[in-house]
């Protein structure tokens, strides 16, 4: 009998062994950071690039090892896309004493945490009843080309009283005079939807309003060197910076008084105004500020701000009003269903890269001014196409996105 006892030791042993190398491996693991399990540096690099060439950011995803699984379309990847937030997990309680400079953390916490304010979505414009405006001229991206932007009006033979400009967005960047064309637009009382270019000079005001009020130059390169910057799009390289400081309160007033969708009265309801473009799966209360502003094309994700991806949004947005077929009303704006939309008629600018595009439910005038293309105005009623010739300004021209 001792063999079999023996052997029943020895069995127990091999289980208590067991037991406590289970015990111990889990103890290691559990106390692993979590990126252990995630997609080593480089795939996640990877996944960040594609999402950064989409116009998204990683940072809104919640978890850096999720970035791969996110899901097809959230909203939420294109709210304040632009927004540079730390991609890293929260730093545990204590971490901000481990440098030793509790109070520089803080102050880089304001920097790199700020928030510009929201742009205004839609303003639903009306006319005087007593003075509605004989014209409408819808006039592309300017992007500081001043001296072009007068000559147009002249091509036009505009009348101020009764002529109302409607400028499709990014009038300022690019070319050699963005404070003028502000303040012509104003003077002529110019309304305007908010281009991407407009955006950024106003999300930098705000930034150097608040934040960054006490900061030189030196100061503000230094922390675009170290990444530190709020916004990924905030380059001092490029001129949105200047002009930025540039501005007036007046002339900052009128910029930020644009709205990212402008719908019209009668009689031209069925005409709306935006600086990138519509996505048709959103009602229009719905839409996407950062998409409206940027987009080019859409894809099988939502809107992108490339060519490279997808479909031009304009053939989308066409494919989708071919299908309607039920009327619309003046009150179904807010409506849940597209084909409740009381337009059908986009004016819109943005896409350099493809030029003029004038479609039946389309009209994109960005026609390459500052590269030597054209400014061009869409007038209404009559629908009449006017251009005048714009310089190319060769290296002067920065970041065309």
């Amino acid at each position: 009998m001792a063999t079999p006892i023996r052997h029943l030791r020895l069995f127990k042993l091999v289980v208590v062994i067991l037991t406590l190398l289970t015990a111990a491996y889990t103890f290691v693991f559990a106390r692993l950071p979590s990126s252990a399990n995630a997609p080593d540096s480089s795939t996640v690099k990877g996944v960040r690039g594609k999402l950064n060439g989409l116009g998204l950011s990683p940072s809104s995803l919640p978890l850096q090892h999720n970035l791969a699984a996110a899901p097809a379309y959230p909203v939420r990847l294109y709210k304040r896309k632009k927004h540079k937030n730390d991609d890293d997990t929260d730093n545990e309680p204590g971490d901000e004493t481990a440098s030793g400079n509790s109070d520089s953390n803080a102050s880089t916490d304001a920097v790199t945490q700020f928030r510009a304010s929201d742009p205004t979505l839609l303003i639903s414009r009306t006319f005087d009843p007593n003075n509605a405006p004989q014209r409408l001229i819808f006039i592309g991206d300017i992007h500081g080309s001043v001296d072009q932007f007068n000559n147009l009006l002249d091509a036009v033979n505009f009348r101020q009283g009764s002529d109302q400009v409607i400028l499709v967005g990014d009038l300022v960047a690019k070319g050699p005079d963005s404070i003028g064309v502000i303040r012509k637009a104003q003077s002529i009382n110019a309304w305007a939807t908010r281009g991407n270019h407009d955006d950024r000079v106003i999300r930098w005001r705000e930034f150097l309003d608040g934040p960054g009020v006490n900061l030189t130059t030196s100061d503000i390169q230094g922390l675009e060197d170290n990444g530190e910057l709020p916004y990924s799009d905030f380059k001092l390289s490029a001129l949105h910076y200047e002009i930025a400081r540039s501005l007036s309160p007046d002339d900052l007033a009128y910029i930020k008084s644009f709205s990212v969708v402008m719908t019209l009265p009668e009689p031209y309801m069925e005409w709306v105004v935006v600086h990138g473009g519509l996505d048709p799966s959103k009602p229009i209360l719905k839409q996407d500020s950062d998409n409206c502003m940027n987009m080019r094309n859409i894809d099988s994700s939502g809107p992108v701000s490339t060519h490279k991806d997808g479909q031009a949004w304009f053939d989308v947005y066409a494919a989708k009003m071919e299908t309607l077929t039920q009327p619309a009303s003046p009150s179904s704006i807010g409506s849940e269903d597209f084909s409740q939309i009381n337009f059908n008629k986009v004016v819109y600018g943005h896409d350099a890269g493809r030029g003029l595009q004038i479609h039946e439910y389309t009209k994109g005038l960005d026609s390459r001014c500052v590269y030597g293309g054209n400014l061009t105005a869409f007038i209404l009623p009559g629908e009449k196409l006017v251009s005048v010739p714009c310089p190319d300004y060769d290296g002067s021209v920065k970041d065309d996105k």
